[in-house]
């Protein structure tokens, strides 16, 4: 795209080849050419635009959004962590206590998380504790708390003396970014379903809700049959999820063949690296970028992917924050497994020294 400067300086030139005289800024046309020539940059901006618009691989935001319409995708929102709350008090009583949906509790410090159940309860008479499901009032990936962090009753039911999460709320996920959603347009590009192939029932199981990556192997029991393997997002999938995908694709298959939708099998993963910081970095620094990096490349595994240092690398150095590293000798690579999906295990970052 040529800039406004140029286009003015060309159209300049053209007025004093054409009329003999040169065109002087403060005068009526030299004007005219200015706004005439400002107005050209924007429209070959626009122009930019729409050309960029026009390809999935260069495409942003709502053009995106369209290109992935048109392969039967959609941007993934934002998801609230969850998990389970346990209801207690020091001393029994002799009836029971309803605890209703909607109670609130946080976590504790200045910008506490809020986390809301989304089912009633009781505590029955006799007993000090009870449970609860829940989610996070705001979703996104900031939304996932530790175990015993959730701990302040901002609503307090009646009866209840204290609240605290056994285990970790998980599950909370940022909108998906152009990049994620890119990533998927573009793989779909690779691979043409015909209504019959393993890819036509990969694609079946990645539309349904809930669904972060699948797998399909055809004729994995025989002829006739296909297996299909999912992994919720970030997560395993529920059973509701589970039961969802399989009545789909028994609507979709084809006749006389016999679909079955399994979990994928996780394979936790331990990761021991070391790693020297960038000048100007701390070793702490490093260290927890290095962890980071190492839990962001898990989630771009998909079903059947194999686990590779020289990627899992990449990811440490485009931290900037890592000048050198090396993994240790239990930390090796892993070989590509059908129906099977890679997890973080622990994942440790030291010095190299």
């Amino acid at each position: 795209m040529e800039s406004f400067e140029t286009i003015l300086e060309r159209m300049k030139e053209s007025y004093r080849e054409l009329s003999g005289v040169p065109a002087q800024d403060a005068t009526d046309i030299g004007i005219r050419l200015k706004i005439m020539a400002g107005e050209i940059h924007a429209l070959q901006a626009y122009l930019a635009y729409i050309e960029r618009q026009a390809f999935p691989d260069t495409a942003v935001g709502e053009g995106l959004e369209h290109h992935a319409a048109q392969r039967g995708l959609s941007r993934r929102l934002a998801e609230p962590a969850k998990g389970i709350l346990t209801f207690s008090r020091g001393e029994a009583l002799t009836y029971d206590v309803d605890i209703p949906k909607g109670v609130v509790c946080t976590t504790a410090g200045a910008s506490p998380l809020e986390f809301v159940t989304t089912e009633s309860c009781v505590l029955k008479a006799g007993k000090l504790s009870t449970t609860a499901a829940a989610e996070a009032v705001v979703p996104g990936q900031g939304s996932n708390a530790a175990e015993d962090t959730v701990c302040v009753l901002s609503t307090i039911p009646t009866g209840i003396e204290s609240v605290t999460n056994t285990e970790a709320f998980t599950g909370g996920r940022d909108e998906e970014n152009d990049d994620a959603l890119r990533a998927r347009v573009l793989a779909c590009w690779g691979f043409s379903p015909s209504g019959s192939n393993a890819e036509f029932y990969r694609r079946c199981a990645l539309a349904c809700p809930g669904v972060g990556s699948a797998s399909a192997i055809p004729r994995e029991d025989g002829a006739g049959t296909v297996g299909v393997y999912i992994r919720g997002i970030d997560a395993a999938a529920d059973e509701a999820t589970l039961k969802a995908v399989q009545q789909e694709l028994s609507d979709k298959r084809e006749i006389n063949v016999t679909v079955t939708v399994k979990h994928a099998q996780e394979m936790k993963k331990n990761v021991d690296v070391y790693v020297v910081p960038v000048a100007g970095c701390t070793q702490e620094a490093a260290q927890q970028a290095a962890e980071e990096a190492v839990r962001r490349y898990f989630t771009t595994l998909r079903i059947g992917d194999p686990f590779m240092l020289i990627q899992v690398g990449q990811y440490l150095l485009n931290t900037g924050y890592i000048a050198n590293y090396d993994f240790a000798i239990s930390t090796t690579d892993g070989a590509s497994v059908q129906g099977g999906i890679y997890v973080p295990g622990n994942i440790w970052a030291g010095e190299l020294v």
